[in-house]
């Protein structure tokens, strides 16, 4: 086997891995709805069979639409779909996805906001604290 073999087997390994770990994150989302997987196909109109077969990870190359339809069904953004942990989700991890738009200039913050519920909750919450202590400090030196 050459080396190109090589690195697309690899490839084709992460993209099934991806693939499971995509389909455990709609699993759990489902799941904490106690939705069965025919109520996630009437709600984002994908088949039964569809939603099976993407919660199994057999899918590694699921159509982009039909990820939308289905994290719009669950109320989530793509985005979760494809970087959140199912692990964090069985670990209580909240699920809910709020997108909040915000014009930021500097686009390095930008990325690092965008990135934030990706974070563990606890470092969520130091980040929050933080932030909250500036915030404060600031609106009591407009204060004076």
């Amino acid at each position: 086997m050459n080396r190109r073999e090589a690195a697309e087997r690899r490839t084709d390994k992460e993209k099934d891995e991806m693939a499971v770990q995509r389909g455990r994150v709609i699993k759990r989302l489902r799941e904490r709805r106690n939705w069965t997987m025919a109520e996630l196909a009437r709600r984002s109109g994908v088949s039964e069979s569809y939603v099976s077969r993407f919660e199994s990870g057999n899918i590694p190359n699921a159509a982009a639409q039909a990820v939308a339809d289905i994290a719009t069904a669950l109320e989530v953004s793509v985005d979760y779909v494809l970087s959140h942990d199912a692990n964090r989700l069985a670990a209580g991890a909240n699920p809910s996805s709020t997108t909040v738009s915000i014009e930021v200039e500097d686009p390095d913050l930008r990325v690092y906001l965008s990135s934030l519920g990706r974070l563990p909750e606890h470092d969520q919450r130091i980040i929050k604290s933080v932030m909250k202590q500036m915030l404060d400090e600031e609106n009591r030196q407009r204060g004076r």
